[in-house]
């Protein structure tokens, strides 16, 4: 089998040749792109230790490839899409999902992430020199038009299912111009020069880390389990991570019916338990000083979910934490570890990490300091809107925190 890894610094290179190769027609519709003839059977990535093949790399290869969907995320997991179980890869920007009861080359399709994330807006009238759309009855213009079909239009982006309008960056709190469509987000970075000031939103990261790893229906008494997202590195679980943390539990708040997808019912719950952690260092993500971590288990009177999935937290455990985007809500924001099991480290006295549960036994007993040098290094690459600067290096934070107080 041809296999090739790709390091940051091939990644100028394979993007021209990869941009190259797309020739859109008009608007972009009917385009379907086939890999080049000498593509590879394997492509891995060291950036997040995943790789791509077969199916969905010709795909990958033949739709714009990084520039258009990005660093691969996982590997091939299994997603419940519909009520069918379907073969899926995410990545950056997209999830590509395998329908075997197409025929090639449909049987690759793209999931509508930005339907997924972002809920339609009401229809509005055409505008004079825009494309109207009437399926969604939204319009595209400008520079967002002409990004839309030179990159693969319909079959890469699909329908608009906003107007342009302005939008904060979490990481940052800038704003920035955004249209949302069915498979993207696109974003206008004028601090940028063209053709490097239309970018795509990492719709296909944030539906990653709203993956759920649970089955749906949680009876009382439950022993819960599913799959988490595998990572090979722990640098690569830093790409999917919106914050990467250290800090020690300071309180366990009471335990919760929560249900597993927000607009569900209670028949698709479980119990679930806040847990408060100080924070006193940061390599990744905005400087909270505390913040809460939602571990899914708990008991409720008479009724227990248990998740042997991810370790069982103590107050004054130090940890490091993996951890994904913050639920939308008022006062301290509220996280879900990132990877499972992988996204739980403990730091301990002799100033060394240690993995809690998971397939990274290789990093446990690595001193702090080179394991917050691994990190920083693996995130060298990341766009700097999502990159924040350390409040205190690991390796030089506390033991535990000054004072439990609320900030």
């Amino acid at each position: 089998m041809q296999q090739y890894r790709v390091a940051a610094l091939a990644h100028r290179t394979l993007i021209a040749l990869l941009v190259g190769s797309i020739i859109a027609q008009a608007f972009g519709v009917n385009r379907v792109a086939t890999a080049p003839l000498d593509a590879p059977d394997e492509l891995c990535f060291d950036e997040t230790g995943q790789c791509v093949r077969g199916r969905f790399l010709a795909h990958w290869l033949g739709n714009g490839g990084l520039a258009s969907n990005g660093l691969p995320l996982t590997g091939e997991v299994v997603d419940i899409i519909d009520g069918v179980a379907y073969t899926v890869q995410y990545f950056e920007r997209v999830r590509l999902e395998y329908h075997p009861e197409n025929a090639p080359p449909y049987d690759v399709l793209l999931g509508q992430v930005g339907r997924t994330l972002h809920t339609p807006a009401p229809p509005t009238d055409p505008v004079a020199g825009a494309i109207y759309f009437g399926e969604t009855g939204h319009n595209i213009s400008g520079p967002f038009l002409a990004y839309w079909q030179g990159n693969g239009g319909l079959a890469q982006f699909g329908y608009p299912l906003t107007e342009v309008g302005e939008e904060a960056d979490p990481a940052t709190g800038w704003g920035y111009r955004v249209q949302y469509f069915e498979r993207a987000r696109f974003e206008y970075h004028p601090e940028n020069q063209a053709p490097h000031d239309l970018l795509l939103g990492q719709l296909g990261r944030m539906l990653l880390l709203q993956r759920p790893s649970a089955p749906a229906f949680m009876p009382c008494n439950a022993l819960l389990s599913g799959t988490a997202p595998g990572f090979s590195r722990p640098e690569a679980l830093a790409w999917v991570s919106h914050q990467v943390v250290s800090g020690t539990i300071v309180e366990q708040l009471p335990p919760v019916v929560r249900p597993l997808d927000p607009q569900g019912d209670l028949g698709s719950s479980v119990i679930s338990t806040d847990y408060v952690v100080q924070v006193d260092g940061r390599l990744r993500g905005l400087p909270y000083e505390r913040i809460h971590v939602r571990r899914m288990g708990g008991t409720l009177g008479d009724c227990t979910h248990t998740y042997r999935l991810e370790p069982d937290l103590l107050v004054g455990q130090r940890l490091l934490l993996f951890l994904g985007s913050p639920s939308v809500g008022v006062g301290i924001p509220t996280f879900v570890v990132a990877g499972g099991a992988q996204g739980y480290w403990g730091l301990a006295t002799d100033g060394t990490v240690t993995i809690q549960l998971g397939p990274l036994r290789a990093f446990d007993g690595m001193p702090i300091a080179d394991f917050n040098n691994l990190i920083r290094a693996g995130l060298a690459g990341t766009p700097p809107t999502n990159l924040g600067s350390s409040v205190v290096p690991l390796d030089q934070a506390p033991s535990a925190p000054e004072s439990a107080a609320p900030k």
